[in-house]
C-alpha cells in the first residue's frame, strides 16, 4: 500500500526545493504536483532514507490533508477477531483517553510530528518515545521484535474524532494477515465507530527489516 503525504509547496522556498530533491533521489516518489501541493509517496526506499526523508520534510507536511491517508494506512479491519480474542484472554494494554496515554509517556503526543516514533519493545505493551534521528542512528540494534509507529499516526485518530482527546484506545499483540507479530489498536470513536488497526511501522507487513 503507498504511503501517501501532502506536502505544501512553497515555490519560493528554495529550502524546501533542495530537500524535495534530496528526498527523491532515495526513494520518495512525486505521485502529484500542484499549485500548492506535493503528493509524495514514502513507501519506497530503504528505512533509514524512509525515516530521514520524513524528518527533512516534517515542518512542510500538509497534516491536516494527510490524516484521512495515515489513518487508512493502518486499517485492519481483517484482525477484529483475532483482537477481540485477545482482549477476552487479557493480553491487553488499555488507556482510556488520549490525555492518559500522554501521561504515561510524560509528553504531548499531539504537539509532535515525525519527530518522534512510539516504541513497543518485544515483551511489552506500554510504549515509550523516541527521537526519529535516535531511531536512526540506532536501527541496526533492533533485531526485529521491536514495533514503532509516528505520532502523527495518533494524531489523524484524534482529527477523526472531531479533534478530541476523549479517545479509549486499547493496544493489543496479535497475528497479522501474514501470521506474524503485530502490535493492533481497537479504537472506540466517539460516535461509536470501532476502528481495528495495525500500528507496526509498515502495516501490513510489521516489524522493521533492514
Amino acid at each position: 500500500m503507498s504511503e501517501n503525504l501532502f506536502v505544501k509547496r512553497n515555490q519560493a522556498d528554495n529550502e524546501e526545493l533542495t530537500k524535495i530533491e534530496i528526498v527523491k533521489r532515495v526513494g520518495v516518489r512525486e505521485v502529484q504536483k500542484t499549485e500548492t501541493h506535493y503528493l509524495l509517496d514514502f513507501s519506497d526506499g530503504a528505512v533509514a532514507s524512509k525515516l530521514l526523508s520524513l524528518l527533512l520534510l516534517d515542518k512542510y507536511i500538509d497534516f491536516e490533508k494527510s490524516y484521512p491517508g495515515i489513518v487508512n494506512l493502518h486499517d485492519a479491519t481483517d484482525l477484529s477477531q483475532n483482537i477481540v480474542e485477545q482482549i477476552s484472554t487479557g493480553n491487553k494494554q488499555v488507556y482510556l483517553t488520549i490525555d492518559d496515554l500522554n501521561t504515561h509517556l510524560g509528553q504531548d503526543i499531539t504537539t509532535l510530528t515525525y519527530s518522534h516514533y512510539l516504541h513497543f519493545t518485544a515483551n511489552s505493551l506500554e510504549p515509550t518515545l523516541i527521537e526519529t534521528k535516535k531511531l536512526i542512528d540506532n536501527l541496526s540494534s533492533f533485531k526485529g521484535d521491536d514495533f514503532f509507529f509516528s505520532a502523527p499516526y495518533i494524531q489523524s485518530l484524534i482529527f477523526e474524532n472531531t479533534n478530541s482527546n476523549n479517545l479509549p484506545i486499547t493496544f493489543v499483540k496479535v497475528k497479522n494477515s501474514y501470521n506474524q507479530d503485530t502490535i493492533a489498536l481497537r479504537i472506540q470513536f466517539s460516535n461509536g465507530t470501532l476502528r481495528y488497526n495495525d500500528i507496526s511501522y509498515n502495516p501490513p507487513r510489521g516489524k522493521i527489516v533492514l
